[in-house]
């Protein structure tokens, strides 16, 4: 749902998924996850939005959100951007 809250049956069904799909469906998902506003790409503030939440939960983390987001994209970004496509 568009709730901004995940229901027990929600969870379920992508830990289901998540289980059984394929290599590519499972790309595809957390792909989805990380596209927040759904235009086809990964931007760097999507990506610092959704692991600065999971840090929120996890904040033993050594690396901060920040840092790891800078990493990545050094590595991912080819032409510089800001997206992942």
């Amino acid at each position: 749902s568009h709730d901004e809250e995940i229901s027990f049956s929600e969870w379920i069904h992508v830990l289901s998924f998540l289980s059984r799909g394929s290599i590519s469906e499972k790309l595809d998902f957390l792909f989805g996850v990380f596209d927040v506003n759904n235009d086809g790409y990964i931007h760097k503030e999507e990506l610092l939005y959704i692991l600065s939440l999971l840090h929120e939960v996890n904040p033993s983390d050594t690396q901060s959100p920040e840092t790891f987001v800078t990493e990545l994209f050094k590595q991912w970004d080819v032409n510089g951007d800001d997206l992942i496509s």
